[in-house]
């Protein structure tokens, strides 16, 4: 087996549950042909929501996914510094915590 991919749908969402491709098989065409049949899975369903869960850590998927249109709705991505190029940076100006209140002005700054 050199990949598989497994979708279902619920009501308007489509989910894309795995799309799986042997690690010395991955770069050619075989990941972009299975997410265009799930794809395809998704817009023969009439599901207004296309939805799946990948790592951060995980920048081929994420590049996969990204390329045919599927972007994070909470984009968190994978980030590394030496922790030597941190040590230095500790002592500078910290952040200070402040609890939000529920005013409308303040709730206004996260819409």
């Amino acid at each position: 087996m050199v990949g598989f991919a497994w979708s279902w749908v619920c009501g308007d969402i489509w989910f894309l549950a795995q799309l799986f491709i042997s690690p010395e098989r991955q770069g050619g065409s075989i990941g972009r042909e299975l997410i265009e049949r799930t794809l395809d899975h998704a817009e023969k369903s009439g599901a207004s929501n296309r939805v799946l869960i990948t790592f951060a850590f995980n920048t081929v998927s994420q590049g996969l996914y990204i390329r045919h249109g599927l972007f994070p709705r909470f984009p968190i991505y994978s980030v590394s510094v030496p922790r030597e190029h941190l040590i230095g940076r500790l002592h500078g100006p910290q952040f200070k915590c402040v609890p939000l209140d529920g005013e409308a002005s303040t709730l206004a700054r996260f819409v």
